[in-house]
């Protein structure tokens, strides 16, 4: 299970999140926005994601990293079906 990760000389989680293989040459180096506490929060993606998630506060940051993961699995996904046609 993914959770947050704790930079151990500020003490600020981040979100940390390897992407699928089946997806890197698609998206990488591609900008994901991600809403991270009231605000959305720009990661380039590489081998892994990696965004702050602004907080010190371990229960904020487990918040603020469901909703962001939630997020990036949502993008995964469309970017899996690729762009849908219009009716």
């Amino acid at each position: 299970m993914a959770s947050p990760w704790k930079d151990p000389k500020s003490g600020v989680f981040y979100l940390r999140v390897r992407v699928p293989t089946d997806l890197r040459a698609k998206v990488k180096g591609q900008t994901i926005g991600l809403p991270i506490g009231d605000k959305i929060v720009q990661a380039k993606a590489g081998e892994t994601v990696k965004a702050s998630l602004r907080t010190r506060d371990p229960r904020e940051a487990k918040v603020r990293f469901s909703t962001a993961l939630t997020a990036l699995n949502d993008y995964w996904e469309a970017v899996r079906k690729g762009s849908q046609r219009l009716s």
